[in-house]
């Protein structure tokens, strides 16, 4: 049978590391360069420092022969209890950050393109003209191009209104929202995607800090430990 360990160990870096973001981001400057994003994974990194942190605490002590093993225990569980503070509210942060963005974000991606629809002058003979068109993949090969070149007050014009004025139904109609969505607002999902993963792994973090923070109040509490530590240090003398 395994050996149970005096004091436990955290794994770090937990889920995905500061670095990995920062390569997984690397070819991508929207991304790399957003100041949220970068604020949040030097969060990470922070995190990541703390915690590893607390595992060169855990040897110090293990390697410190004055102290017997209550003492052990009450000194690591002493020297967590301040870094969780430290830990916890810094995963906070970053977690208001990446939801706020996200907020922020998704608002931009899903508004209403009906807000737009009237926004060209040749609104209707531009939906007009669509509806004309032979076939539902002429319509739709139509609107794509308006999108692929940068045609968004015409694409507005056409989706923000009702499908049957263009000669579309509704499922070609969601397609093509979805496709000038992607096109459009390209960056902003892109930066949405990273927030997404950054939020996951603060997520991870937390799991892992409360999974560590049992096995430690399973060692009992500091009141008791240090009670334990002088009983043993007195039979001692």
């Amino acid at each position: 049978m395994k050996k149970k360990e005096l004091l436990p160990t955290i794994p770090v870096p937990m889920h995905i590391s500061a670095d990995s973001f920062r390569a997984r981001f690397k070819e991508d400057e929207a991304v790399r360069e957003d100041p949220d994003v970068q604020t949040a994974i030097r969060g990470i990194e922070e995190v990541d420092e703390k915690l590893q942190r607390i595992n060169k605490a855990r040897e110090d002590i293990l390697a410190d022969r004055t102290l017997n093993e209550a003492a052990k225990k009450a000194e690591f569980v002493k020297y967590v209890q301040k870094a969780d503070n430290k830990i916890s509210n810094k995963i906070s942060q970053v977690s208001s950050i990446v939801d706020r963005r996200t907020a922020e974000l998704n608002k931009v991606i899903n508004q209403e393109i009906s807000d737009e629809a009237g926004s060209s002058r040749y609104s209707s003979e531009v939906r007009s003209h669509v509806a004309s068109l032979p076939h539902a993949s002429d319509r739709i090969s139509f609107v794509k191009k308006l999108v692929d070149s940068g045609e968004y007050t015409s694409v507005s014009s056409i989706l923000g209104a009702p499908s049957f004025l263009s000669g579309l139904d509704e499922k070609h109609k969601k397609t093509l929202l979805d496709y000038y969505r992607e096109k459009r607002f390209s960056k902003q999902i892109r930066i949405s995607k990273a927030m997404e993963r950054i939020g996951q792994s603060m997520l991870d973090k937390t799991t892992m800090t409360t999974k560590f923070r049992k096995s430690i109040e399973d060692k009992g509490t500091l009141k008791d430990l240090e009670a334990q530590k002088r009983r043993i240090e007195a039979m001692a003398n």
